[in-house]
């Protein structure tokens, strides 16, 4: 196993976000998205991103930046009438 870096840790939150928004799936197992569980990943990548600044490298800083987008987008399309 390769050991977590930032970005891995990025990686992990953007699957569990996309299974949250129903963009993924989770194996033999029924999945309907998940509001909450969405919005708390969505923040959490948000504060991570907050406490990190500075202390990124350019790539790491275009690949969040770009998971955060990914999934506020996904979220809004879902949720936008009814938030």
């Amino acid at each position: 196993m390769q050991p977590l870096d930032f970005t891995g840790i990025i990686k992990v939150l953007e699957y569990e976000g996309s299974i949250a928004l129903g963009i993924s799936s989770v194996p033999n197992q029924q999945w309907q998205p998940d509001k909450n569980h969405a919005r708390f990943i969505l923040q959490y990548l948000n504060v991570l991103k907050q406490k990190t600044e500075g202390n990124r490298t350019e790539a790491e800083t275009s690949i969040l930046d770009s998971v955060i987008e990914q999934l506020h987008s996904r979220f809004h399309s879902l949720y936008s009438t009814t938030e």
